[in-house]
């Protein structure tokens, strides 16, 4: 009977996901991102659009106040603790502007519609590329979103079933304690969570759903923007192609030369749309970034090579965290592509290295789909010339 019963909730969750993936509306728009979007209360829909005020809430008790009021029990959590709180923030406020510019952000996918909806109508090679290109992204996002249920349910489980293990394996010999490993490094409206068994379990059945919901809305906000700043670029390499088709053919009419100059204006109005969307988010990065260096700074300061091992891994982790980078462009003002990416870290390799696996990726990402994107907009304007 329990097997069953086991048996047939797994089937459940196979089946939600598999609807969750499937897509029925043409390519050329990232179903699967605006999926997670709604998910997270970036909708039109008033059933969904409040979705986000819950979340937003769970974040603001749950990680940002425990983190700004209650304080730290040494130096070393406190800098620890503040470097979540940056990445969270990167995080939860970064949907926030995602919902405060959501009528940016359809106004975008409906002008992306519209552009792949007349080509798509076509059985030119750019269509075909169209399609082509769109189920390989799909594919990569699919693949993306079901490995990270690995590392979320890891990071959600692993401390309360690691501190468990420790607690019924040394209770009885050891008389210290037993280290209780926390989800994030806070102290909790006055439980004793690092000491009291009881305590740290009431901490750990909140963080479970809560770490659920940081990841959810960190994968719709970095899967979102990166799905757009790559649909945007294809839909250069769109008029490209068609340019190229046309210039092959031995005459063309006024009217043909109008078609393609028109997509050209097209995907020159998605791109508006995507830096007007992206750039509130990218200054947030940018605002988080000079603050991160004060971190880095306190780090610096504190004597650090005296602590233990410990503390020095620690630390070590919280300096990566205090450098992140900006990409594409900061409130319009700032703009980061691949050379800028490198300019910006100017350090040791061994250094450059931990930065990259730790805490780049996004940003790194963010940059290289804008230099694609900016350098399909020059190859546009060669074939011209």
């Amino acid at each position: 009977m329990i097997l069953e019963i086991l048996i047939n909730h797994h089937t459940t969750n196979d089946q939600h996901t598999m609807k969750f993936f499937t897509i029925k509306n043409p390519p050329g728009v990232p179903h699967i991102a605006l999926k997670l979007l709604r998910l997270v209360g970036v909708s039109e829909t008033k059933a969904e659009k409040y979705r986000y005020v819950p979340m937003f809430v769970i974040f603001i008790a749950i990680i940002a106040v425990p983190k700004i009021v209650f304080g730290y029990p040494n130096f070393e959590s406190s800098i620890i603790g503040l470097a979540e709180l940056f990445f969270q923030s990167n995080r939860f406020v970064g949907v926030l502007l995602l919902v405060l510019y959501k009528d940016t952000l359809f106004a975008l996918v409906r002008q992306s519609e519209y552009f792949t909806k007349k080509l798509l109508k076509e059985s030119s090679p750019a269509a075909q590329y169209l399609t082509k290109v769109d189920a390989h992204i799909t594919k990569i996002t699919r693949l993306y979103l079901t490995a990270l249920l690995v590392p979320a349910n890891f990071y959600s489980y692993s401390p309360i079933i690691s501190t468990l293990w420790k607690y019924y394996n040394t209770h009885d010999n050891d008389t210290t304690g037993t280290e209780h490993v926390l989800h994030m490094e806070e102290n909790f409206y006055g439980l004793n969570i690092r000491e009291t068994l009881s305590h740290y379990l009431i901490f750990g059945v909140i963080m479970v759903p809560t770490s659920f919901i940081c990841a959810l809305v960190g994968t719709a906000k970095l899967v979102s923007i990166l799905s757009l700043i790559k649909y945007c670029t294809i839909y250069f390499q769109l008029v490209t192609l068609k340019l190229e088709e046309l210039l092959q053919k031995p005459s063309f009419d006024s009217y043909e030369i109008k078609s393609v100059l028109r997509m050209h204006q097209d995907a020159l109005g998605c791109a508006d749309l995507l830096a007007t969307l992206t750039a509130p988010i990218m200054l947030l990065q940018l605002l988080l970034c000079i603050l991160s260096a004060y971190i880095a700074h306190a780090v610096y300061e504190c004597n650090w090579e005296n602590l233990t091992p410990k503390t020095q891994k620690d630390l070590q982790l919280t300096l990566v965290r205090a450098q992140r980078p900006v990409g594409i462009t900061a409130g319009k003002f700032c703009f980061m592509n691949m050379e800028q990416f490198a300019e910006g870290f100017n350090v040791n390799f061994m250094t450059l290295f931990v930065l990259f696996v730790f805490d780049t990726t996004e940003t790194f990402a963010y940059c290289y789909l804008g230099e694609q994107l900016s350098q399909e907009v020059a190859a546009f304007e060669q074939t011209l010339d």
